[in-house]
């Protein structure tokens, strides 16, 4: 499939609505095709890769650069578990849901003298 770009919307604009429409549906539809590999994509994303870097931390990160890489943070990278929840799904279904089984104190125990690094998402 060919990526589109996304027209401007404008309620009033029948050919622009209906082009966003269709762009929606052919993408609901490869999805619908391609339905293995994007559940194959999620499940290692959500399962594999997590337990993967949690088995090689702490490790360096470096720069995608391999003719010259450069490291990124002086401080090695580690990933925590902070969940109190025993049964916790592999993806929670809302920030609150996930903030509401962080146990606290061992989070902050664990935030002492480390370096963040936070990821934004805007929809």
């Amino acid at each position: 499939m060919t990526q589109q770009g996304l027209p401007f919307i404008n309620s009033r604009d029948r050919g622009r609505l209906n082009a966003v429409r269709n762009l929606l549906a052919s993408i609901s539809d490869e999805l619908r095709l391609q339905k293995e590999a994007v559940q194959g994509i999620v499940d290692f994303t959500t399962q594999e890769l997590p337990n993967l870097l949690r088995d090689s931390a702490p490790f360096r990160l470096e720069s995608s650069d391999h003719q010259s890489p450069t490291l990124l943070s002086t401080l090695p990278f580690q990933i925590g578990d902070f969940s109190s929840a025993p049964n916790r799904p592999a993806v929670f279904s809302s920030v609150t849901e996930l903030l509401q089984s962080i146990d606290v104190q061992k989070l902050a125990a664990a935030l002492q003298e480390v370096e963040l690094i936070e990821v934004i998402s805007k929809l």
